[in-house]
């Protein structure tokens, strides 16, 4: 294997844009062998060694690894066994993998890649969210715009990871509808998930899921017949440089939706589907 794995680095090796970063996109055995995502050749490695030991020596390991554990593991998801290696990251503080799921289409990053519960409220409360801010509003107000056209005021509703500063909830609140917030961290209200409601909003919520087949269940139960789940998370559309990704880099996304992973969500739940604007999904619980 060691003699095999030095015939192939000494043509098979190549930089990617990240720094650091080798894509692996094909293998022989149990060997992965990293080629140049830009398709500019196979070219070794240069510089980038601490100490004795190359990057691509160094992710070749982590690339074995994968091959051997991860890809044992189910989609959170669907919960089918068929998962690729999408892409293996090196990049300092997200050295991770990140697999596809060959039946819903799921990204998802394994469990031991994740960030431990307060390591994910520090990152959290580094962020800017402030129900004072306008940028902010004006951001979330696109999962409401979308939303009231299809709803009646009075009607009763819950922001499902409503973050350290709650803020769509408010924003709702002032036209008229009764919001309740939940959030795993910052407003664990377990009672609120117990009670039947007319519509629930999620936003930049979903890819933070660590088991998306449990929150969507939760989610479909949490509305009446009729009501409605709003969801705003950034989309993997076809054409989407999944390396290049500016999405994948915070290290909290650990959950990441193609539009194939949105229609798996609606026929899995028995829900109607629509999206009426970018990385928008507004599912309806049948009436009957």
């Amino acid at each position: 294997m060691k003699a095999r794995y030095e015939e192939l680095t000494a043509t098979t090796f190549a930089t990617t844009h990240e720094n650091n970063a080798v894509k692996c996109i094909c293998h022989t055995a149990d060997l992965y062998v990293a080629h140049s995502s830009s398709g500019l050749g196979h070219r070794p490695l240069k510089a980038e060694i601490t100490g004795s030991n190359p990057v691509c020596a160094t992710t070749w390991k982590l690339e074995e690894k994968v091959s051997l554990q991860i890809l044992k593991k189910e989609c959170p998801l669907c919960l089918s066994v068929h998962v690729d290696l999408l892409f293996t990251s090196a990049r300092k503080k997200l050295e991770r993998a990140y697999l596809s799921c060959d039946n819903c289409g799921l990204v998802f990053v394994p469990s031991q890649y994740q960030l431990t519960v307060d390591e994910q409220r520090d990152r959290y409360l580094e962020h800017n969210n402030s129900p004072t801010d306008p940028g902010y509003q004006k951001f979330l107000s696109r999962l409401k715009n979308q939303m009231t056209p299809h709803l009646i005021p009075g009607q009763t509703g819950l922001d499902y990871g409503s973050g350290p500063g709650p803020t769509l909830s408010l924003m709702l609140e002032s036209e008229g509808y009764k919001m309740e917030i939940f959030d795993p961290i910052f407003a664990e209200y377990n009672e609120n998930l117990d009670n039947l409601y007319d519509f629930v909003v999620s936003t930049e919520t979903a890819e933070h899921f660590t088991k998306p087949n449990e929150d969507f269940q939760i989610l479909h139960d949490l509305v009446r017949p009729g009501g409605l789940i709003g969801i705003m998370t950034s989309i993997l559309y076809e054409g989407i440089n999944f390396e290049d990704w500016y999405y994948r880099l915070d290290p909290t996304h650990i959950s990441f939706y193609r539009p194939k992973t949105m229609e798996f969500v609606a026929d899995q739940w028995n829900l109607e589907s629509s999206s009426p604007a970018k990385d928008i999904y507004i599912f309806r619980k049948p009436a009957g």
